[in-house]
């Protein structure tokens, strides 16, 4: 009966190793032992450090510089903590606030439309724009590698995001009456 090749034998492939006779490594497939890949001898040839010796690309003391796998040497730089950039999100909450009091004085206490586009452009555009800028920015420190949020930075978020809407229904109440009128 005659045997069927087998489909994972590769013999055929392989180039006969300088000072080889030709005849495949038995070991071949086993991944047991290492051959040391690369050109490095295997580990049982090489040279063992000391306890406290750290490899020659890995264990660097802070500030030492560091050797990378091309041979190149680099000063470690130090790790910075990012956090959101609050002064964008207070912005936009000024801007928010400011056109919410607007809008309130130019519909109850003055009843003027000029000035209820002010609040418009004030709590709209202004304070979205602010608050986009803030989401912008909060996402580049998000992307870096140490980030830390503080708690009420999300509810702030909301916070300015309802008063703005708020301030741009006053306002556009108070400009479609006003246009209403004319």
């Amino acid at each position: 009966m005659v045997r069927p090749p087998d489909p994972f034998d590769f013999s055929e492939y392989s180039r006969p190793q300088p000072g080889n006779s030709g005849v495949p490594d038995q070991g071949a497939g086993d991944f047991t032992r290492s051959s040391g890949g690369f050109g490095a001898p295997p580990l049982s040839q090489q040279p063992t450090r000391g306890f406290g010796q750290p490899p020659s690309a890995f264990g660097q003391p802070p500030g030492m510089a560091a050797v990378d796998s091309f041979g190149a040497v680099s000063p470690s730089a130090p790790v910075q903590m990012r956090t959101a950039p609050t002064a964008w999100l207070t912005a936009a909450g000024a801007a928010a606030v400011i056109g919410l009091i607007v809008a309130v004085v130019a519909l109850a206490v003055l009843d003027s439309g000029p000035l209820a586009v002010v609040a418009w452009v004030l709590s709209g555009p202004v304070a979205i724009g602010l608050l986009a800028a803030f989401t912008y920015r909060d996402t580049q420190a998000r992307a870096s590698a140490f980030y830390s949020e503080p708690l009420w930075v999300p509810w702030a978020t909301r916070v300015v995001l309802a008063v703005s809407c708020i301030a741009v229904l006053i306002s556009a109440w108070n400009i479609a009456d006003w246009i209403g009128r004319l």
